[in-house]
């Protein structure tokens, strides 16, 4: 059972599947990319004749967060829960319809359509206190006429791979360092050089780190240098964003006044859960401030860089020089050259959730070129009044409109004998 899945439409949908059978969706590949074109296949294995007239397709995508924290006062302690949530994409179109109820058989419809362009990357994060998500779900329904029976449905959730942004070669930067402790006393400079074999990488991938550091018109020792790989997660209008080391390898320091030193790294990157990203979810309306508070960065795991327009997770290299004295006023911040990354999906094969009867063989139909459009291009995130549970506001949720299409004609006898087909347009 997927996270936050509904215990009574569980049972309701058991107990519709006993006496009916089962519509199922397969995908024809494991992931897609915006703008590529999508192949599957809807399922239809009726036991019994069905009360229903038409098939539906759906394609919703959202963006999720929520943060929880704690407050102190003079009154006690507060707890806190902030979430919001942005609609992308909410398509809905006839794939079929006939005059009467679906009569008993096995039947296979393929289905192709365009993904919508300029969409994010598939994402599930947790983190120190919040979580994060960029779900995709495809759903086909078999629609009932009757009021007293339950809709057959099966939801698949897709996993969209974000655009690469990066040229996905070498890269190099290089920057001289101010060294300034106490807001204004002036400790030299420091220089850090920074090369990349490339900027595009995947989880569980071995890459090297090139660098230089030149100390030699630093007055300040450096107990270590570290050589990371660091996630940032961004939530709302960037009002919450959180880095995190993934992966790290630390290397003896260096003195004041010490010359150029070259040096190079071997980073693992850790491996991917792509069963997270495929069956997490966020229920956005059961999850309360204990389930949010309590969840941690997950260990030695890489997910996806993804960024959409109120969750973003991206990553950079860096070299960093950890410096040992504390800064009375707090001000200092460790010398550091950052170089922006993007993680990718690996290759993986994953194998369907459900099994074919044995007697399984389908009528084969015509192909359904379905029509989805794109996403609203001016939706605008609802950060502006993000809901915070521990005072009652309410977010302003916008909802893009469905584009529908021309569906294909069908022949008759489609589902058994004398059921008259007509073309569903809308």
């Amino acid at each position: 059972k997927n996270m936050g899945q509904n215990a009574s439409n569980t049972k309701f949908l058991a107990e519709t599947q006993a006496k009916y059978g089962g519509v199922f969706l397969q995908p024809g590949k494991n992931r897609y990319r915006p703008g590529e074109q999508f192949t599957g296949m809807i399922y239809l294995n009726l036991k019994a004749n069905y009360p229903g007239d038409s098939i539906t397709f759906q394609l919703k995508a959202c963006e999720k967060w929520m943060y929880a924290y704690i407050t102190r006062s003079k009154h006690g302690t507060h707890h806190h829960l902030v979430r919001d949530k942005l609609p992308i994409v909410n398509i809905s179109v006839p794939v079929y319809k006939n005059a009467g109820e679906f009569q008993p058989g096995q039947y296979a419809f393929p289905i192709s359509f365009v993904i919508p362009p300029n969409l994010p990357g598939a994402l599930y994060s947790e983190g120190w206190h919040f979580c994060a998500s960029i779900e995709y779900k495809a759903k086909v329904i078999l629609n009932t006429f009757d009021p007293n029976a339950h809709k057959l449905f099966y939801k698949e959730h897709l996993i969209i791979e974000e655009h690469q942004k990066l040229q996905g070669g070498g890269s190099m930067k290089k920057d001289i360092i101010p060294l300034t402790k106490c807001c204004c006393c002036s400790y030299g400079t420091t220089s850090i050089q920074l090369a990349l074999d490339k900027d595009v990488l995947m989880p569980g991938e071995r890459t090297m780190l090139k660098f230089k550091t030149d100390n030699s018109q630093g007055k300040l020792d450096f107990m270590a240098v570290r050589a990371e790989l660091v996630e940032v997660v961004t939530m709302g209008d960037a009002r919450f964003v959180w880095e995190h080391i993934v992966t790290a390898v630390h290397l003896q320091g260096i003195k004041a006044g010490e010359g150029e030193a070259e040096k190079a790294v071997e980073l693992v990157l850790p491996p991917y859960n792509v069963m997270k990203t495929k069956t997490r979810r966020i229920p956005y309306k059961r999850f309360g401030f204990h389930e949010v508070y309590a969840m941690n960065w997950p260990q030695n795991e890489l997910t996806p860089s993804a960024f959409g327009r109120i969750v973003k997770a991206g990553y950079y290299f860096a070299v960093e020089l950890v410096y040992d004295n504390c800064c009375p006023c707090n001000c200092w911040t460790n010398p550091i050259v950052r170089i922006p990354v993007q993680i990718f999906i690996p290759d993986f094969n994953l194998q369907p959730m459900i099994q074919a009867p044995t007697d399984w063989n389908p009528r084969m139909m015509p192909t359904a070129n379905l029509s989805l459009g794109g996403p609203a291009p001016n939706v605008n995130p609802t950060m502006q009044n993000p809901q915070v549970v521990s005072m009652g506001i309410e977010g302003n949720n916008m909802m893009q409109q469905p584009n529908m299409m021309q569906q294909p004609t069908y022949g008759a006898n489609t589902f058994g004998g004398g059921i008259e087909m007509k073309n569903y347009n809308q």
